[in-house]
């Protein structure tokens, strides 16, 4: 009878390991736009120097909003936590919406992609799970194109 007890515990006990996308991680982090355009979000995973207009998921975020959706990754199998265990690094592209009338095999005017962060686990963490655009001073440690004094001079020259 403690055999059968035991092995009742002990199956029990792992099988409530096994289902690990019931974790209660994160499934977004919020984006918000700080910006007077309509921007076109999208993230893949890896790291990215290039336009990843035909990769990831899109969502716009209008102007002065902050959006929940614009960085979902609840419709995978595994929350934000999970999927950093599996990509050290998600490239996040922030471009003007006009981005999305290019064909996807069409060469993209550069200058509608407006920044790029390079995000780890700590960065989003150290956000408290909310990224901004422009970027926050409290952003100004993470890796991203163009560096973050360069992109506030950019965003100030853009509202004059």
């Amino acid at each position: 009878m403690k055999k059968i007890l035991f092995l009742i515990t002990l199956v029990l006990t792992v099988s409530c390991k096994i289902p690990w996308y019931w974790d209660s991680g994160h499934d977004y982090i919020t984006f918000v736009n700080d910006s007077n355009i309509l921007l076109d979000v999208r993230y893949e995973f890896g790291y990215h120097e290039t336009n990843i207009r035909q990769f990831g998921r899109v969502t716009f975020a209008a102007p002065g909003s902050g959006s929940v959706d614009a960085l979902y990754n609840g419709d995978r199998k595994e929350n934000w936590e999970l999927a950093f265990q599996l990509y050290d690094t998600v490239t996040v592209q922030i471009s003007d919406s006009k981005i999305a009338d290019y064909n996807v095999m069409e060469e993209v005017d550069e200058n509608l992609i407006l920044q790029r962060y390079y995000l780890t686990l700590e960065d989003v963490k150290r956000l408290n799970w909310i990224l901004y655009y422009p970027p926050r001073e409290v952003m100004k440690d993470i890796k991203m194109l163009p560096p973050y004094e360069e992109a506030i001079k950019q965003h100030e020259n853009q509202a004059e």
